[in-house]
């Protein structure tokens, strides 16, 4: 069984492991087999919450035929209240974007509603902030009318609390007409203005006018939109350019102006991206006349309107850029690689040099060498991958279709990490580990995991002592052991390397090992050596056995 089969029979056995946030889940649980979709519904009828819960989400997601019915069941236990509103918002694809009518609306509505007049604070809160995530516009008076009750409470002595009713903002999301606008705008009247460009320490909705401003119905939107124009005039980014951009047209004055005036160069830089979407031939003109203020924007913008064109003088252009200001060499070399030809592919392998001298070890280094390496395009790529054997056709040319369509280029280390990634045979480790003592265990079963069965440890154990940590598991049935210094929540890399090493399948005829393919963020892939030292070694990717 290889760790995509393996994770499969996890979610089904386990539902509350599910995680939608992952693409990779989402896919495993759209090839569920009938048995697998039989053996979820049966997890709703009976089992603990979180499974129960889980198992329905997971089937209106599927579009089940019976998941109106199963959703019921749950919404009717008091007991899975709080763990399904938590969740609820993964039954829709997308939610915080579109405003669509989705599956299940008619369900879910009323089950939000009374969630809103729930004695419980928390699962109250949830309510409401799903009630706007999902914008459920029937929700918009109840919302309301709790901001206007939150406004009421925050009175503390004759001021207004610094906060905003987090309510009012999921009203805005759920609600954005005439009664929201005008209690939003009386907040934002109440509040005092930052400084420019501050972000900090402003107390404003913020976030309510952005919504006001991007999907408010006609004469409820327009002084919102104003005013994500003069924040960004101001330098404040944040919520404002999404707004804009997602009014469309109408907001291509606001942000040009945002070009030309606003007072911080980063937030003009970020209105010429959003101009470049709506108004690619005036965000060209703002990108060559103002790129001193905005280089790296100015290339993200001058890199797509001249993909694959092979225009020397863009690629002149980006270079003299690159020349001009501070160290934007590897946004310099991956819009080079956009436009392509002989003059900016020169251009690019100059950029990604001057970045290897800096730092060679850096982030990033290995996707920029690689790039400039080769010219194959992700289907070449794939096909490579799949004929050394390092990864099936079909993962591999799914990966690759999708990387055609992505905005930055792909190199032949940005495809071989997402084809592994797909497979779910990589192990990334993070240097600062946010635990005192690091997780080692953790990590030693997240490496055998990653292995899809073909290491199995047992026994793993982390023994806090006076001068360090001890760090066991039983592998083949022996035990193997390492003393560990402390630094703080810092993994010990030679520790984690030497891990790695020893976890090497049991079958003698199985190849794989972990291989270190990036050190800056350690990353294992779980791979035939031999076979990915081919398609290191053909495109300039950096490799390392483990121990």
């Amino acid at each position: 069984m290889d760790a995509r089969s393996a994770r499969s029979a996890t979610m089904v056995a386990a539902p509350r492991k599910i995680d939608f946030w992952d693409d990779r889940d989402l896919r495993q649980l759209a090839a569920a087999t009938e048995q697998d979709r039989e053996r979820l519904r049966d997890a709703v009828r009976s089992g603990p919450v979180e499974d129960r819960v889980m198992a329905a989400v997971a089937l209106a997601r599927l579009h089940n035929e019976a998941a109106p019915d199963l959703l019921a069941i749950v919404m009717a236990d008091r007991e899975c209240h709080l763990h399904l509103v938590r969740n609820i918002a993964h039954v829709v694809p997308d939610s915080t974007r579109r405003r669509v009518r989705f599956e299940h609306e008619a369900l879910i509505t009323p089950w939000l509603l009374d969630l809103l007049d729930s004695e419980d604070d928390e699962v109250r809160h949830l309510a409401a902030c799903m009630s706007g995530r999902l914008r459920v516009a029937a929700t918009g008076p109840r919302l309301l009318r709790l901001a206007q009750s939150e406004l009421r409470e925050v009175w503390v002595g004759g001021e207004r609390s610094c906060a905003p009713p987090f309510a009012l903002v999921f009203a805005a999301q759920a609600w954005p007409g005439g009664e929201v606008s005008d209690e939003v705008r009386g907040w934002i009247d109440s509040q005092v203005v930052p400084p420019p460009g501050e972000h900090s320490g402003d107390h404003r909705p913020t976030e309510a006018v952005a919504e006001l401003a991007a999907w408010g119905e006609p004469g409820s939107y327009e002084w919102a939109l104003r005013w994500c124009g003069e924040e960004l005039l101001a330098g404040r980014t944040q919520h404002t350019v999404d707004a804009l951009l997602t009014r469309g047209r109408e907001s291509i004055p606001l942000l040009e102006n945002g070009v030309r005036q606003s007072l911080r160069d980063p937030a003009a830089g970020a209105a010429l991206q959003a101009l470049a979407v709506l108004d690619p031939d005036r965000a060209e003109q703002h990108a060559r006349a103002g790129w001193r203020r905005f280089p790296v924007s100015a290339m993200h913008v001058l890199g797509e309107r001249y993909r694959g064109t092979a225009d020397p003088e863009v690629a002149d252009l980006m270079a003299r850029i690159a020349d001009e200001t501070v160290w934007p060499e590897d946004v310099l070399a991956k819009n080079l690689v956009k436009i392509g030809g002989p003059r900016a592919h020169e251009a690019a392998a100059r950029a990604v040099d001057r970045v290897v001298a800096r730092d060679s070890d850096g982030r990033g280094v290995q996707h920029l060498r690689s790039l400039v390496r080769t010219s194959a395009s992700p289907q070449e790529l794939a096909e490579q991958v799949a004929r050394l054997g390092l990864a099936p056709s079909d993962v591999a040319n799914e990966v690759a279709a999708e990387l055609a369509r992505a905005p930055e280029p792909t190199s032949a280390y940005s495809l071989l990490v997402a084809v592994l990634h797909r497979m779910r045979c990589l192990v990334e480790v993070a240097p600062e580990s946010g635990s005192e003592p690091p997780a080692y265990d953790d990590l030693v079963v997240e490496f055998a995991e990653a292995t899809g069965g073909a290491v199995r440890v047992a026994d793993v154990e982390l023994i806090e002592e006076e001068d360090g940590v001890l760090l066991t598991f039983a592998k083949d049935g022996y035990h193997r052991t390492w003393n560990v210094e402390l630094d703080g929540d810092w993994f010990d890399l030679h520790v984690v390397h030497e891990v790695a090493g020893a976890l090497r399948p049991e079958r003698e005829d199985d190849e794989r090992e972990f291989v270190l393919i990036d050190w800056c963020d350690p990353l294992y892939a779980f791979v035939d050596p031999d076979k990915l030292a081919q398609y290191c070694e053909t495109h300039g990717i950096d490799y390392h056995r483990a121990l």
